[in-house]
């Protein structure tokens, strides 16, 4: 990424690699330009991502703060109507789209190989599989 930055965009950058205690202490202070981040949905709705960039949420190392923002995660966690709550949460990604505090650029895939005889193994949000229900039967 930092030579396609420097190569198409003309933006020099130097990286920093750092133990993960200090990256996170770094990070939490705000100590940085650019930093990479990832987040993974712990479960099945749109509050998991969106809940991240609340005004003084505990993952919002951004500093980002929008009243409207914060305001519409508040209706929606309230909604009982799921078109309205959608609605909510559509203005909150437009509003991310357009003062953009965070950079999407990879979102991660799970791609499984496994033989028909291998059962038990079904896809989970985290990618978490207890084995002790993972057996082998022929077909």
């Amino acid at each position: 990424m930092q030579g396609m930055w420097k190569k198409h965009l003309g933006i020099e950058m130097k990286l920093l690699n750092m133990e993960w205690k200090v990256f996170l202490a770094t990070t939490a202070k705000r100590d940085f330009i650019l930093a990479r981040g990832g987040w993974i949905g712990d479960y099945v709705d749109a509050n998991t991502f969106l809940h991240m960039w609340r005004t003084g949420d505990g993952h919002n190392n951004t500093g980002w703060s929008n009243a409207r923002y914060d305001e519409l995660l508040d209706l929606a966690a309230k909604e009982k109507n799921q078109e309205k709550r959608f609605e909510y949460f559509q203005e909150c990604e437009a509003i991310l789209a357009e003062e953009m505090p965070v950079m999407p650029i990879y979102f991660y895939v799970h791609v499984t190989l496994r033989d028909p005889s291998v059962k038990g193994w079904h896809p989970t949000l985290l990618d978490h599989h207890p084995y002790q229900y993972v057996y082998l039967e022929e077909d």
